[in-house]
């Protein structure tokens, strides 16, 4: 029998001591983040567990995750745990060419990593919204499915002038990987979601249709049109009778 999946609580603890034993995500700590996204937890949640395993790395450092409106057009912050209301101040940021880091790495499709956005021109539209938070320093990636399609942005964030040393890097590429599984998965869950919603909403809509349906009529239409006869003609009408059975529809032999 499978083990049970530990609370989110549980996993951020046992991540938490792999990561300060290896000092970066270890084997055990990208396994129990797996657990926990496979398990179907609100994106939510785990895009806030991401972020505070990341935070957890080094003194001073915070951590955004933006996700993208249905256009494309926008990216909408998903978790910054350590900056309370930071989603609603800061708002929306545009994919441009000036679009702050996060906009900008996804309008590029490559990493931004800009060490001070007070004198950064990509920051000129949105550089007052950080003031009230003291950010200095953003690192943005950019998050895309492998066929190409924008997941959303992972971002390190401080509130000193800094660029992205080597450690930082492997973080980064490390956190944003796991980042880009736990979106994708949560996007190709929503669309089974909504394919099941619709092949449900089918069938209701089948069996409505079909609930009177004159197989015999039907057989002998199928029979003039298609030419039908003997054992073809029996053939057909079975397979139609075994078919509405499936349907719950009554059919007189």
């Amino acid at each position: 029998m499978e083990r049970a999946i530990q609370p989110p609580a549980q996993v951020l603890s046992r991540v938490e001591v792999a990561q300060n034993e290896s000092g970066l995500f270890s084997s055990e700590s990208v396994l129990n983040l797996q657990k926990l996204i496979f398990a179907g937890s609100p994106l939510s949640e785990v895009l806030a567990i991401i972020a505070q395993l990341v935070e957890s790395q080094a003194e001073g450092m915070l951590c955004t995750i933006w996700l993208p409106d249905e256009d494309g057009k926008q990216l909408h912050c998903a978790a910054a745990p350590s900056l309370p209301g930071f989603g609603a101040n800061v708002g929306p940021m545009t994919v441009c060419p000036k679009g702050a880091s996060c906009g900008t790495a996804l309008y590029r499709k490559e990493p931004v990593y800009v060490t001070d956005i007070l004198i950064d021109p990509i920051w000129d539209d949105y550089r007052d919204r950080m003031l009230p938070y003291g950010i200095r320093s953003v690192w943005s990636r950019p998050l895309f499915t492998s066929e190409g399609k924008p997941l959303g942005t992972f971002a390190i964030l401080y509130r000193e002038a800094r660029s992205p040393g080597a450690s930082d890097l492997q973080l980064i590429e490390e956190a944003s990987h796991i980042t880009g599984i736990a979106i994708e998965r949560h996007i190709n869950e929503e669309a089974l979601r909504r394919e099941r919603d619709r092949l449900r909403l089918l069938l209701e809509i089948t069996n409505s249709m079909t609930s009177k349906l004159d197989l015999r009529r039907l057989i002998e239409a199928l029979s003039t049109n298609l030419k039908l006869s003997g054992p073809a003609r029996l053939n057909t009408f079975t397979a139609l009778r075994r078919y509405a059975t499936t349907l719950n529809i009554s059919a007189a032999a």
